[in-house]
């Protein structure tokens, strides 16, 4: 049974209850303790059904809580994985010492010594099997844990009243709670609060990151960097290659890590020019968050248009869209002072621009990035407005290119140092 249908069911005993309650309230008998049950079951009825229609609510704030306070499921992943190599490695060295000891004719002073470092280890063990048995229930089953515990409430006669909060509370509060189990432990363990590590202190979490030009069309080449402020300003730590409008790290992920508890601020590469995308800068509360994962959606709002691999941009942002069709846009500007529209496509690509209107200059020069070499075509406009039409009239592919891209700068493995907590 899929959570709709849980959530559909509980709607059902909603109404069910309700109508029982107004059923008990216009029986023709006077004995007070069935009576009583006909305000009870409509009061209950109601608080259920509204219960329900924040189920949506209650799970987007139960995913975005671990956001805003550093912490995500990705980073609980990769602490619980360094507890685990730190259980191995203590095990390893108890095992070896013992074997050394025996062969030595010392084990039992050795034993003596060893003891503590044995318990401790059969310890985090257990710890880690239990917190990590326990996250998988939560991760994988919250959503169904709270829909069960709402179905649970809506039950007439308060038959699940108990369970039902207990289940719904449940996976709130794990889910929102497990996630953010590093950052705690983090923030207990360090003697000054105020130098952490750089994990604790911008976060993790991986996102689908897709990147779309002005109207929301994928771009299918760039690299998609990834700033944060420090106090040096805006330092680099990520760089993501875009292919299909995704962006992915190495082994070809295409989830890729950012940090989780501060802004970052994201730009798109393409074709030797770098755009500013927005939201600008991204927040942590922008990251969309759902049960498959959590996402982000990048527009380079300076890129009107593209064909292929053939992009029209422009330093303003008060155009409109006139006209599209398949190989041509027309667009008016409204200008201030002066800008500019320009095309760049790869080599071998047959376009044209033109513009309207006074104080109307061209320009185009050529230029490369990471391999590939193309053109480019300005055209520069005074204040006031004016009407742009680009066409392209070669093929679609002869507007192809192939990038050569860098290695991946991952947030995570490179700028982090693999994220080595020893907490």
């Amino acid at each position: 049974m899929d959570i709709n249908s849980i959530i559909i069911l509980a709607y059902k005993l909603t109404f069910l209850t309700f109508n029982l309650g107004v059923l008990i309230y216009a029986l023709p008998v006077p004995w007070s303790s069935i009576k009583v049950w006909g305000p009870r079951l409509i009061g209950d009825s109601i608080a259920a059904f509204a219960l329900l229609t924040l189920y949506y609510v209650l799970l987007e704030i139960s995913n975005k809580i671990p956001l805003y306070l550093g912490g995500s499921w990705d980073y609980f992943g990769v602490w619980i994985n360094n507890i685990v190599l730190f259980a191995a490695s203590l095990k390893e060295l108890v095992i070896v010492a013992y074997t050394a000891a025996k062969a030595a004719g010392i084990s039992r002073a050795v034993s003596t010594i060893l003891w503590p470092i044995d318990r401790l280890a059969n310890v985090l063990w257990l710890f880690i099997i239990s917190v990590y048995g326990f996250a998988l229930l939560v991760k994988n089953y919250y959503y169904a844990l709270i829909g069960l515990g709402m179905a649970l409430y809506s039950l007439p006669f308060r038959i699940g009243r108990s369970a039902g909060a207990w289940l719904i509370a449940f996976g709130i509060v794990f889910n929102a709670g497990l996630p953010v189990l590093p950052v705690f432990v983090s923030w207990l363990y360090q003697a000054d609060a105020t130098q952490g590590s750089p994990i604790t202190e911008y976060g993790l979490v991986y996102v689908s990151a897709t990147v779309a030009d002005s109207q929301g069309k994928v771009l299918d080449h760039g690299l998609l960097k990834v700033r944060i402020l420090t106090g040096e300003g805006l330092t680099l730590v990520g760089s993501y290659p875009v292919v299909g409008g995704k962006a992915y790290t190495v082994n070809n992920l295409d989830y890729i890590p950012i940090p989780s508890r501060i802004d970052s601020y994201t730009y798109l590469e393409l074709a030797g020019v770098v755009f500013a995308l927005t939201p600008y800068p991204l927040k942590p509360s922008q990251i969309e968050a759902a049960t498959g994962g959590y996402s982000i959606d990048l527009k380079a709002k300076h890129i009107i248009w593209h064909k292929a691999d053939l992009i029209v941009f422009t330093n303003t942002l008060n155009y409109r869209i006139l006209e599209e069709e398949s190989s041509s846009i027309l667009v008016e500007v409204n200008l201030t002072r002066e800008g500019y529209v320009e095309v760049r496509a790869p080599k071998g690509c047959d376009y044209s621009i033109e513009a309207s209107g006074e104080g109307v200059r061209y320009y185009e020069g050529s230029w490369s990035w990471l391999g590939v070499t193309g053109s480019y075509r300005r055209v520069y406009l005074s204040s006031g407005f004016h009407t742009v039409k680009v066409s392209v009239s070669s093929s679609v592919g002869s507007c192809r290119m192939n990038p050569q891209y860098p290695e991946p700068i991952d947030y995570f493995l490179d700028y982090m140092g693999g994220g080595i907590l020893f907490d």
